[in-house]
């Protein structure tokens, strides 16, 4: 709905453009985690402050060429897939702003070969094993571990286990991997290519059952955020991840009513600031310190993706609750990155050696904001 703004259109075309001219190519060392056709996780060029850059390579960051204060780094599992998608959504948007189809396929089409490489390293490089999930073995070790949205190689850590063992499953990749196969099929139809059509639907049908297999907790009523090692064990700590599954409609209404039950009691659901990272009953919770950021900490993004994930499912009331935490916090705090909850439920700023170290203002709330007002809006209307 908001890329029906066009400044907002042409700002995330050109970041997608940037994303796809930097697509990796073949390994240059043995701890590269570029591969063909993957979408970096950061590009930091000439426009990237210059003691970022020491601080980087002094931590054992490689640079493109020797001498080239240029990084890219491929250390993410979700970027590659979140691009396609954003390429399907650029289309439908073009498609919205001009009421032309031939804009939309002709955009389509310039950015086709290019998401088929995409689609090419999704479904060998990060599908290694063939199952219809992608999968995370990282190799650079001076970057991060996990390669996921929750960037901290803290996220992980369950119930006194420490460190696991790869490769790394993840719910969030996954759920953004399933999705991009629906994006691919409707982009393959457009296109004219059948055989693609059905390859996308059989690996999203094959993925979506081994999805379930993975990461359902029947137990617990909910999604386990990651299974890992050569035995696939669930680390089956429960967070706010659980909720992107409804968020990219990959959950039956059956399933869907047990998750959001759980989903919203207290551990997980501050009533007065949004769902936490991690339960609170989690051995790995943290009230403060670098663990916090994502072990207990709150993020207004996860307060929008829950926002829309509840509407989706038809739980309103719940929806709104979450629309309204996250304009009063921003409101109140502005565009912040996260912050800590205490356990007299007040809000405190994540800090890190006893410094404040959340972004202010975060892109990613920002987009939240953004998000959720169109629906707002209509509702409204």
């Amino acid at each position: 709905e908001n890329l029906k703004i066009p400044q907002l259109l042409a700002m995330v075309e050109e970041s997608i453009d940037t994303a796809f001219s930097k697509q990796g190519g073949e390994p240059k060392s043995d701890d590269d985690d570029q591969a063909p056709g993957k979408i970096p996780h950061q590009w930091m060029n000439g426009f990237t402050p210059s003691e970022l850059i020491d601080a980087l390579l002094a931590g054992g960051w490689k640079e493109t060429s020797p001498g080239s204060r240029e990084i890219k780094y491929f250390g993410a599992g979700d970027t590659t897939s979140g691009a396609i998608r954003a390429v399907a959504k650029i289309g439908r948007a073009k498609q919205l702003t001009t009421g032309s189809e031939a804009v939309r396929d002709e955009y389509l089409g310039r950015k086709w070969p290019a998401v088929k490489r995409a689609f090419h390293h999704e479904t060998t490089y990060g599908d290694a094993d063939g199952d219809g999930l992608i999968e995370s073995n990282p190799k650079a070790r001076y970057g991060l571990l996990h390669h996921c949205e929750r960037d901290s190689n803290f996220a992980y850590d369950h119930q006194g286990m420490g460190s696991l063992e790869p490769p790394f499953i993840y719910l969030s990749n996954n759920s953004i991997h399933l999705a991009a196969l629906r994006d691919l099929q409707w982009m393959a139809q457009l296109a004219g290519e059948n055989n693609l059509f059905k390859e996308t639907q059989e690996r999203f049908d094959t993925g979506l059952k081994r999805y379930f297999e993975l990461f359902w907790m029947e137990e617990d009523n909910y999604m386990a955020p990651l299974v890992y090692g050569p035995n696939r064990k669930q680390a089956g700590f429960i967070s706010d991840e659980a909720i992107v599954s409804l968020y990219y409609g990959l959950v039956d209404n059956v399933r869907a009513e047990r998750l959001v039950k759980r989903y919203m009691q207290k551990d997980i659901m501050t009533f007065s600031w949004g769902p936490r990272t991690k339960s609170v009953l989690d051995p790995y919770f943290r009230v403060n310190g670098p663990e916090a950021y994502w072990g207990g900490a709150v993020w207004p993004l996860m307060m929008a993706v829950g926002a829309e994930a509840l509407q989706k499912y038809g739980y309103f009331e719940y929806a709104g609750r979450l629309d309204d935490i996250l304009g009063r916090v921003v409101v109140q705090e502005g565009p912040v990155e996260n912050f800590v909850v205490t356990e007299d439920d007040q809000i405190q700023p994540y800090m890190e050696q006893g410094e404040p170290a959340a972004g202010n203002p975060h892109l990613f709330t920002a987009g939240a904001v953004l998000a959720r007002s169109a629906p707002l809006v209509s509702l409204a209307a």
